[in-house]
């Protein structure tokens, strides 16, 4: 499977970290990474045991570092690379990376850099754009990065740039396809590194030192992430807005995924009023997001939020009605039991006397199906 890799000169790293590990059925605190692959993963546990598991049992460890301040590069599944790019062409793309040193990813994996987290995407085009400091923007045919020089040739001609010019590009107008050796891989193992990085396993390789790993999260395996799934009906002010792919990858406040200085991987950007149904298979025995007004409401924004599922047995149950959630107010963290449902509705409902939608984001919304996987100490 084709995949990044690491150069030779990796930097020396700290030692694995603790946190939570969630898997299906169970939550263990203070759990230690010693190794970790697509099929299985170790981790060390407080009293010195080690417990080998499937990495399909895990839904979660650890938690998210902020997003890269500094210069970037976006994959096409919505993740980031932190650091400083080196060369780029049709193939291969190298990075400079602060936790990993010199790392290559596939050109395919890629859809763009951004000089700064400041960095806005270009508008819409039908091909690569090029934005430069100085708010010049090139319609590129294509670019090419080496030895600090970005070669662009357009319709006009060919120019060569200084990197250190270039505010931010985007290697095609519309979003890209997730990387087939990614989209392939099942579960998905998405992973968020000390210097903000995060993307899958699939592409940094199963080489990847894990004392630089902060956070874990798997999909596909026991735990499913709703921001894959295509909504069954919805009936909505606006369309919902998935924030995993570079071009959405934002929160309406025009942020990366995360409020009040809480990351994550994934997002859903939900206007009230609205009523967003999901099909789950398998059956889900819970459902697990952090959910708050985003942060460009202001002091303006209000909602009501509720969690309604059909079981197996075709009741229509709710699981969840909030207290009013205003702008400003901390996330609320939701688990709430589905007893094997077969469908889920988020609802976000208008609170009387807005005059205005309010917009509502779900960080890393999953259901989970229990008894998935095994866990042996």
């Amino acid at each position: 499977m084709t995949s990044g890799r690491l150069a030779a000169e990796e930097p020396q790293g700290a030692g694995s970290r603790q946190g939570q590990l969630e898997c299906c059925d169970s939550k263990l605190a203070d759990a230690k990474l010693v190794s970790l692959a697509a099929g299985r993963c170790v981790w060390q546990l407080p009293d010195g045991t080690l417990l080998d598991t499937e990495t399909a049992s895990v839904v979660a460890w650890g938690n998210c570092p902020p997003w890269p301040v500094g210069s970037h590069l976006l994959l096409a599944d919505g993740g980031v690379v932190a650091g400083r790019l080196e060369s780029l062409d049709d193939r291969l793309i190298t990075i400079r990376s602060p936790a990993l040193g010199r790392i290559e990813i596939p050109a395919a994996a890629a859809a763009g850099y951004r000089g700064t987290a400041a960095s806005r995407p270009p508008i819409a085009a039908d091909g690569p754009v090029v934005d430069l400091v100085n708010g010049d923007r090139i319609n590129a045919r294509s670019i090419r990065v080496a030895e600090g020089i970005a070669s662009v040739s357009w319709q006009g001609g060919s120019v060569s740039i200084p990197l250190e010019r270039v505010h931010a590009f985007d290697l095609t107008g519309v979003p890209q396809a997730v990387p087939r050796f990614v989209a392939d891989a099942r579960p998905s193992v998405r992973l968020a590194l000390v210097d903000g990085s995060r993307g899958p396993l699939a592409l940094f390789g199963e080489r990847l030192p894990v004392d630089r790993v902060l956070a874990i999260r798997v999909d596909g395996g026991c735990a499913i992430d709703l921001v894959g799934l295509d909504p069954i009906g919805s009936d909505a002010a606006e369309p919902v807005r998935p924030l995993d792919m570079p071009s959405q990858g934002r929160t309406l406040a025009g942020a990366p995924p995360g409020f009040r200085g809480q990351s994550g991987f994934t997002g859903l950007g939900i206007r009230t009023p609205a009523r967003i149904s999901y099909r789950i298979d398998p059956p889900a025995n819970r459902f697990e997001s952090s959910v708050a007004i985003d942060d460009s409401a202001g002091q303006g924004g209000k909602a009501i939020v509720r969690v309604v599922f059909r079981s197996v047995d075709g009741d229509l149950r709710e699981a969840l009605a909030s207290t009013l959630i205003r702008a400003g107010d901390p996330p609320i963290g939701i688990r709430v039991g589905l007893d094997r449902a077969r469908q889920i509705e988020l609802v976000v409902e208008a609170v009387a006397g807005d005059r205005d939608p309010a917009g509502t984001f779900w960080l890393d919304p999953r259901v989970v199906a229990a008894g998935r996987g095994s866990a042996v100490p």
